[in-house]
């Protein structure tokens, strides 16, 4: 009597235990089924985002090219810049000068070294003009070169200039 009731009880639970391993397989065959679909729409998305996000780079670089000015337009700049430290009352010594030509792009920078002399508040109002400029000027390197007597500070600055 004891043995049917095992092999009774062995039965159910054999079947309950495959129709546990059925359901398992169907139900992972649906998971994975709607995963694929998943995978395949954001691939589709991702797609189409590259793309939308190449069209708004060469836009934010068509835009970035009208901003700079032709080689005219840098003396324009180098003028500005001049006309400020007058204005500060700072005194640039002999700068040195290096145009630059940009690998792979339609634009070059030109690199000007300035040593500069003046008290500090000109020469901080005056890297304040530089880096406020309308005119695409990066400030590189401040560096000072020391003091000079009656309040006087003398800095090395490098700022970049470019244009097309």
């Amino acid at each position: 009597m004891i043995s049917e009731t095992l092999k009774s009880r062995a039965g159910i639970v054999g079947i309950v235990s495959l129709i546990v391993i059925a359901f398992n397989i169907a139900y992972g065959a649906i998971v994975i089924e709607r995963q694929e679909e998943d995978i395949a729409r954001l691939q589709a998305s991702v797609s189409r985002g590259r793309g939308a996000g190449l069209a708004e780079t060469s836009d934010g670089i068509v835009a970035f090219k009208k901003t700079l000015p032709d080689k005219l337009g840098l003396t324009k700049v180098i003028d500005k810049v001049l006309a400020s430290a007058r204005a500060n009352g700072i005194k640039i010594h002999e700068g040195n000068y290096a145009p630059e030509t940009i690998k792979d792009a339609e634009f070059s920078r030109y690199s000007i070294s300035l040593p500069v002399e003046g008290n500090y508040p000109g020469i901080k109002r005056f890297i304040y003009e530089l880096e406020s400029m309308r005119d695409l000027i990066i400030v590189e390197e401040v560096s000072l070169s020391g003091a000079k007597g009656s309040g006087s500070i003398g800095l090395n600055i490098r700022i970049s200039a470019y244009y097309i």
